[in-house]
């Protein structure tokens, strides 16, 4: 398969495909362009299918949804990354996409961490991953209702951890 085909299954951009390749996300193999100096990739299909799974694309919607609460992650790797200011907003956007994960800066306070925790326990058979991004400590996390504390900036690393941690719950 190429970065295209793949792309277009997960309704990406081809070279977002591609950096996952480079980065060793997705087995490729390389082999160079005929007279353009530039590097082919092509995927197995099996390989492309374990990616897949592992990082949990759903066939006919493309990538996974993630909420940002107050924070700007430092690259969305392709993936549908929205980003609100208020856990009101959070709210409201949890009612309508309910994302995978939810990352919360942790510098907007603990009452808006509160809400917006309460906020996911609202909804039944939906348990997003919550993730605190900022300067707190793994057990300050838990005690809000969060499961992960990630220092910033959140990069591609940390969304496609996140994204291959889900697989496994």
């Amino acid at each position: 398969m190429t970065t295209g085909q793949i792309a277009s299954i997960l309704d990406v951009a081809p070279r977002t495909v591609a950096k996952w390749i480079d980065g060793g996300l997705l087995p490729a193999m390389r082999y160079p362009r005929q007279g353009l100096g530039a590097t082919m990739r092509r995927v197995h299909r099996s390989d492309f299918e374990v990616f897949q799974a592992a990082y949990r694309f759903n066939r006919q919607s493309g990538s996974r949804v993630i909420l940002s609460v107050g924070h700007q992650p430092s690259t969305t790797c392709g993936l549908d990354v929205t980003i609100v200011s208020s856990a009101f907003d959070a709210g409201l956007f949890v009612a309508q996409r309910h994302p995978q994960i939810i990352l919360f800066d942790w510098s907007l306070g603990s009452i808006e961490a509160a809400q917006v925790a309460a906020g996911v326990a609202r909804f039944p058979n939906y348990a997003p991953l919550l993730v605190a991004v900022g300067h707190c400590t793994d057990q300050e996390a838990l005690s809000r209702g969060y499961h992960h504390s990630l220092l910033p900036p959140v990069g591609c690393e940390d969304l496609m951890g996140l994204l291959g941690e889900l697989s496994h719950a």
